[in-house]
């Protein structure tokens, strides 16, 4: 559905007031404008609650087309849209004086929210030449019925309107008081809520990026929030209103002045209730550099160690640290720091680490590095390494294999031999073999590999290997006599015998064969 009986009026040389009958079941309206020649075209949202929106900064004496769009969460309806002519520079200053109080009352921008089931609270812009303001309010079922009223001074510009009926639709008309006569505005309805509902507010907002005219903004977003308020202010007071879905959190602002700073607020919307604000001031004339070289130095079962390299002209680091459901915690570290330690995190648990680097409360890009912590003492103990092999079998050596498992930080391996000896070495994580050396011949071994997380040993796994029957070592002539030689060698430990051959230089044999006992050596 479109919206109905829209109004647009030239209020000065650079403003007008536009007008419109709300949509039942809207979420919000989008007004678009520009000058009939297309160029510099802009556009704001603005909540369901809604129905006027004054828009400045135009250009005097020029003819504008003004489209007012009623929005149903992602879908937009059919426009409306309506011609005007904004005034000339002198005609507008003899209208001004005229009509004083018909250009600033229209301009009022009169916000209402409903702010809890008894309390709905009343905005807007303080106005010149003004000598009071007086508001009068009903249940808009009881037309007939006698409304309340109050009078307040001409500095304030909030009130709340308190002990009203939870669940009720109320008719609320404010007036702008001048010497002599009074201009009411048009007046609008609001609905107290049923309940009372506790309001959040988002966190963790930052400008992630600013380049040229644009601010890339991002933060955590709040539950069962329905929308997204973002609202940019600068300098001169010029404010922009945009709309965004419960979930979307993040953002670009374009088309801002560049070098100009920027008031910038994010709220959480609950239906037709606001949450609290979360505001950051940005200059886009600050360029923010990034850190580099992120790494982690360390980790525990609960608690990560990280370190980075500084970026130039940082005045801070945020860093952060985000589970995979997209919880986000942060802090925010001073310039002297480069190492941090998280804590206290969850045991076994993936987490992406952030670091940003800042200059006042500005952000550069995000520095990210993915992470899981360690298992606790008792998680390591049901760690046990599988598919324990032998490979290889040598005299004094062996080479067993085994299948990594990816939480271990190492691996123990301990070895202990019939003989009474005993060994044991320590293994990198991301190899999955390993030799024994130093062993005796013929000698049986019980090997057993633990998996390592951090200083904490899990439960062994347990194999039993026998080495090879060695040969004989150190073979050499003691003595040469006549027509026989004397020989000797090391010997081999547990063996029954030695077998001995001879042959002559031309390759005939003398003797092919002879033994002799284990001890003649």
């Amino acid at each position: 559905e479109s919206v109905q009986q829209l109004t647009v009026q030239s209020v000065s040389a650079q403003s007008v007031h536009v007008a419109w009958r709300g949509v039942r079941g809207a979420t919000g309206y989008r007004l678009v404008w520009s000058p009939l020649t297309g160029q510099n075209t802009l556009k704001v949202d603005v909540d369901q609650n809604t129905k006027s929106y004054g828009i400045q900064g135009l250009q005097p004496n020029t003819d504008y087309g003004i489209t007012v769009t009623a929005l149903y969460r992602a879908v937009e309806g059919p426009s409306a849209t309506a011609r005007v002519k904004t005034v000339g520079g002198l005609h507008a200053v003899r209208e001004r004086k005229r009509e004083p109080a018909l250009d600033v009352a229209e301009d009022l921008n009169l916000r209402i929210l409903a702010i809890s089931p008894t309390v709905i609270r009343l905005s807007w812009f303080i106005q010149r030449d003004v000598i009071g303001y007086r508001i009068e309010w009903r249940k808009t079922s009881e037309e007939r019925a006698q409304g309340q009223r109050v009078l307040l001074s001409a500095a304030t510009n909030t009130y709340d309107l308190t002990s009203l009926v939870p669940g009720t639709q109320y008719t609320i008309t404010l007036y702008t008081l001048y010497t002599g006569r009074e201009v009411a505005t048009p007046a609008i309805t609001s609905e107290t809520v049923d309940k009372e509902i506790v309001l959040g507010r988002v966190t963790n907002l930052r400008a992630i990026q600013i380049g040229g005219n644009q601010i890339r903004l991002e933060w955590t977003g709040v539950s069962r929030a329905t929308e997204y308020k973002i609202i940019w202010r600068n300098a001169e007071g010029y404010e922009i209103t945009r709309l965004v879905s419960k979930d979307v959190t993040t953002f670009v602002i374009d088309r801002l002045q560049q070098g100009g700073p920027y008031l910038i607020k994010v709220l959480p919307l609950f239906g037709s209730r606001e949450g609290s604000s979360t505001s950051i001031s940005v200059r886009t004339d600050i360029s923010v550099g990034q850190v580099s070289d992120l790494r982690i130095l360390e980790t525990r079962s609960n608690w990560i160690r990280i370190t980075w390299i500084r970026a130039p002209e940082a005045t801070g680091y945020r860093i952060t640290w985000k589970l995979a459901d997209g919880r986000e915690e942060s802090r925010v570290v001073s310039s002297s720091i480069n190492t941090f330690d998280i804590k206290p995190l969850q045991s076994d648990t993936m987490y992406l680490i952030g670091v940003a680097a800042m200059v006042g409360n500005q952000e550069g890009r995000l520095i990210t590095v993915p992470v899981r912590t360690g298992l606790p003492p008792e998680g390591v103990n049901n760690l046990r390494v599988t598919n324990l092999r032998v490979t290889e079998t040598g005299f004094t050596r062996i080479r067993i294999e085994w299948d990594r498992i990816p939480r271990a930080t190492g691996y123990r391996l301990k070895w202990r031999g019939s003989d009474g000896s005993v060994g044991n070495k320590a293994v990198s994580s991301n190899i999955a073999l390993s030799d024994i050396d130093g062993l005796q011949p013929d000698t049986v071994y019980t090997v057993e590999i633990s998996a390592m997380v951090d200083n904490n040993e899990g439960n062994p796994t347990r194999t039993t290997i026998r080495t090879a029957v060695g040969g004989v070592t150190n073979l050499q002539m003691v003595e040469v006599r006549g027509s026989h030689v004397r020989i000797s060698w090391t010997g081999v430990g547990r063996v029954s015998g030695y077998r001995i051959t001879w042959r002559r230089p031309d390759g005939g044999w003398n003797i092919l064969l002879t033994m002799c006992l284990a001890d003649q050596v």
